[in-house]
């Protein structure tokens, strides 16, 4: 049965690929995430029957979840989200892995932020189900409402966990990028931060929930790099990214270096094959960010530099990646924290600005409600 019996504000999309996650769990939470009424969950099964979804469904309101079913054969999770958001009819839509959970109230206390700051879409708070923060996207002090996406460090949230409101969605024609194995959320989100849209964030105690408890999660699998990097390499050949602002760009390039090509070859480790594909990945990737944006490794650490400097080198220099590997391991919290030059330390991507920041907004939170009184 779909069936919805009046007005809803939002619908949130989960897709799903085997019967075995916990979709239930996924469906229930976010129901309770709003209000009486307020939300549809929009299921879409990929490559599965509606009715073996409905048996996993037993305990949910029927008349407040639509089923859909979507098959393309495609072992990626953007032809389901994108069917579902085709389905949506609300104000707001959001997505949602069926793996995680959202905190009772969060839906109904994101739309009434949206609504109170005029708000294209409502970054979500992350925290893991074990109780832990996920501390992106790297906000200014005490920054919450009309977010910039360089000087908020807005790349830095990848997936699009929240609400967006629908005509946004339709306006700037977003949607999963159908075909990757991983990073379909990629060039979706950037868009979304980078395309002019008024973006604020959720408020604390409201949050997206990353569930830890499944035993197989697509997205902890190990790919080959070119597999890895295939969003990342998209995104800079796309016409949007290259009408950006010189720092747009920059800010783009900065967090695909340190947060997914760094932890890609130190994660592979020093005793890992350099000499095939994955070397060649790594130096076509890093080759592709330099002409992108050029001069956007100047807020990076030394020991992030040091190393991009020897994978930019791969496959070629196989054999000394160990040793930057090793020396990498080694690096001192100093080598860890500071740039090359004494002005990247400044700039809004290096990690001292940010732990600037982030003391500044400690600091600053404790005064906070002495002002308020």
């Amino acid at each position: 049965m779909n069936f919805i019996s009046e007005p809803h504000d939002v619908d949130i999309v989960i897709a799903v690929h085997q019967l075995t996650r916990p979709i239930e769990r996924a469906v229930l939470s976010a129901l309770a995430a709003g209000s009486p009424g307020q939300v549809r969950v929009i299921v879409v099964g990929h490559g599965l029957e509606s009715d073996d979804l409905w048996s996993v469904l037993g305990g949910c309101p029927s008349d407040h979840v639509h089923v859909v079913k979507h098959v393309d054969g495609i072992r990626s999770a953007a032809g389901p989200f994108n069917a579902g958001l085709q389905a949506a009819t609300a104000e707001f839509v959001g997505v949602m892995g069926s793996d995680d959970l959202l905190e009772p109230g969060s839906i109904s206390s994101w739309v009434a932020q949206a609504r109170q700051d005029s708000a294209d879409a409502i970054v979500a708070p992350l925290r893991f189900q074990s109780g832990p923060m996920v501390r992106t996207p790297r906000l200014r002090a005490l920054r919450r409402s009309k977010l910039d996406p360089v000087r908020d460090r807005l790349a830095y949230r990848t997936a699009p966990l929240g609400i967006i409101r629908m005509a946004v969605v339709q306006t700037q024609t977003l949607a999963f990028t159908e075909g990757m194995a991983t990073g379909e959320d990629v060039s979706f989100s950037l868009r979304l931060w980078f395309g002019g849209a008024r973006i604020a964030m959720g408020y604390p105690g409201k949050s997206y929930i990353i569930g830890e408890d499944a035993q197989d999660r697509v997205t902890q699998r190990r790919l080959p790099l070119d597999e890895e990097f295939a969003a990342f390499s998209a995104v800079l050949e796309e016409r949007w990214f290259h009408e950006l602002s010189a720092s747009g760009r920059r800010s783009i390039a900065v967090k695909i270096a340190r947060i997914h090509v760094i932890p890609a070859v130190s994660g592979r480790g020093a005793e890992w094959d350099w000499t095939g594909s994955d070397g060649m990945a790594v130096h076509h990737l890093l080759a592709e960010l330099d002409a992108a944006a050029a001069g956007y490794a100047a807020p990076l650490s030394r020991a992030d530099r040091a190393l991009l400097e020897a994978a930019a080198k791969l496959p070629a220099n196989a054999r000394s990646m160990g040793e930057a590997l090793n020396n990498y391991g080694r690096a001192s919290r100093s080598d860890r924290l500071l740039t090359q030059k004494l002005a990247g330390n400044f700039l809004v991507e290096s990690n001292a600005r940010y732990f600037f920041d982030l003391k500044l907004a400690h600091g600053l939170a404790r005064w906070t409600p002495r002002w308020a009184a």
